[in-house]
């Protein structure tokens, strides 16, 4: 199915697509010429019904924007963290640097809540596509406000309502390429009943903002999976797909996503189906398989090591610049930003968790981290349980008392480096 704007919205498109070309003359959107950002932070867009179908949500997003810029036709990016549907959030290690690198850049940046929880531990294939539904809905809520903006609030954020771009990590990719392909509502897979509240709305949902485009001009999807390639037909939306061969949580090709301890969730399609998939319809598209990769880090390896990182930063700037600067599509690493930081790779430190699965104590070695390591326990719904400041390297038994069997999330967090470790306590 082609992606079309109504005839209002294209002619809105079109002239305000000229400014952000005029905006790319010297080095805007392709290097960092702004120092500083200004974040607006828990600006609301939308609420829904959460996973138990009882209390409406209200849904949150940040906005990052470059300091003193003069422009006011600004292409607009949106992350969207991961977290297995469960945890993550809009201040995540996997999406705010993105935002600040992007709106130095010249970009208006925006990292956005979503529902998140499973009906079922582990989930199961129809709990998983109501995740991912919510999801879905919650985002294209959050495109919607912008335009919405444009249209009745004088845009208040500077935006060109026709170049919005998505970029998604993991749960996050997944969201944003259904964003993407999802677009008939007999693709929807028929086990889940969609007339529920918080799942119902069509393929629009009832987040809010009704009425206005959710469409995008290109996504960047890192470590996402898409359910189904036949969903991919030519004319659909351009896409940067990124991905390690050996990720053991969303398949590299075509396998189950296995987000908790190696159990098959579901048959999903990844970054290297996608692409074969995209390059058969003639889609414009990118791809790039993550090289040298830390054992144990093939899931988002851009969240550890830095190396990762810049040349995710910079594919994901040479792609976006084909549509906002009208540049030679360059699915290349090229014209790097940072200079010499694939010499400076940061190695993070080993931690172990044992026993997993745990009767008692939770026990963390972390006899190979500095001081003041903070320790956070999250339950499947993302929900801080557990938190504490470790004032050195040591051994820490973390008693469980409250906490019922299940699965939980174990997050270390330490001079901006941030890792996790799922366990199950019985």
């Amino acid at each position: 199915m082609y992606k079309t704007f109504t005839p209002i919205f294209m002619a809105v498109a079109f002239f305000t697509t000229q400014p952000v070309f005029a905006q790319c003359a010297g080095d805007r959107y392709k290097k960092f010429v702004f120092e500083n950002v200004t974040l607006t932070s828990d600006i609301p867009y939308g609420s829904n019904v959460g996973w138990t179908g009882g209390a409406t949500e209200n849904l949150f997003l940040d906005v990052y924007q470059p300091t003193g810029d003069a422009e006011t036709d600004r292409p607009l990016v949106i992350l969207v963290h991961g977290g297995s549907f469960i945890g993550g959030s809009k201040t995540g290690t996997d999406v705010v640097p993105f935002c600040n690198d992007f709106a130095k850049m010249g970009y208006v940046t925006a990292s956005v809540q979503y529902r998140l929880g499973l009906n079922t531990l582990p989930p199961d294939s129809v709990s998983a596509v109501e995740a991912v539904v919510r999801s879905y809905h919650d985002v294209k809520a959050a495109i919607r406000f912008f335009r919405k903006d444009v249209a009745e609030h004088g845009n208040t954020y500077g935006i060109d309502p026709g170049s919005v771009f998505i970029i998604g990590t993991s749960a996050g990719g997944i969201s944003a390429v259904h964003l993407a392909y999802l677009d008939e509502l007999n693709e929807l897979p028929p086990y889940v009943d969609y007339s529920e509240p918080g799942l119902d709305g069509g393929l629009e949902g009832n987040t809010g903002n009704a009425g206005y485009p959710d469409t995008v001009s290109a996504i960047v999807s890192i470590c996402g999976a898409l359910k189904d390639t036949a969903w991919m037909k030519p004319g659909d939306t351009p896409i940067l797909s990124l991905h390690a061969v050996n990720d053991n949580v969303v398949p590299y090709g075509f396998d189950f996503v296995r987000p908790f301890f190696g159990l098959p969730i579901l048959e999903v399609n990844g970054g290297s189906s996608i692409h074969e998939k995209a390059d058969a319809s003639g889609l414009i598209n990118c791809f790039h398989t993550y090289r040298n990769v830390t054992p144990g880090e093939e899931h988002t390896p851009h969240v550890t090591a830095p190396a990762q990182y810049d040349t995710t930063l910079v594919l994901a700037r040479n792609f976006l610049a084909h549509f906002v600067c009208g540049e030679l599509l360059d699915c290349h690493y090229s014209n790097p930003l940072i200079s010499n930081v694939k010499d400076a790779i940061e190695k993070v430190p080993v931690f172990s968790i044992y026993p997993n699965p745990v009767a008692n104590a939770i026990n963390i070695d972390l006899t190979r981290w500095g001081r003041g390591v903070r320790v956070n326990v999250f339950d499947a719904m993302g929900r801080l349980l557990i938190w504490e400041v470790v004032p050195e390297a040591q051994i820490v038994a973390l008693q469980r008392e409250g906490l019922g069997p299940g699965i939980y999330l174990v997050q270390l967090s330490l001079d901006g480096i941030t890792v996790s470790e799922k366990i199950i306590l019985r």
